[in-house]
């Protein structure tokens, strides 16, 4: 029964993760577009503290690189800061992106 669940919330981040990142790229607006690359960002960090949190003590190598994914996040908002929008959207969307793959493979 545990797995199910499990197997349920995975699904639910990955569909969420998808909608976030087609919209980023589908949405016209500019403002539309800040405030969903701004709960990419966020989502992005939470993703990598999620599976920073899941993975035992003793897995040093697999909870740096879900910390290196959130900074990776978190970078692509230095990008947006300085005006470089399409490379932190690029960022953006491969941190999350990667912080999926993550998820499974981890």
């Amino acid at each position: 029964m545990a797995l199910g669940i499990l197997m349920i919330l995975f699904i639910s981040i990955s569909v969420i993760s998808l909608i976030g990142v087609a919209a980023l790229w589908m949405s016209k607006s500019d403002k539309t577009k800040k405030i969903i690359y701004i709960g990419l960002v966020i989502w992005s960090v939470l993703l990598s503290i999620l599976n920073f949190i899941s993975l035992p003590s003793n897995f040093l190598f697999g909870r740096g690189i879900s910390l290196f994914f959130g900074f990776v996040g978190i970078l692509s908002l230095l990008f947006y800061k300085t005006g470089k929008k399409v490379p932190a959207y690029i960022i953006i969307s491969l941190s999350v992106a990667a912080s999926i793959i993550d998820t499974f493979f981890m």
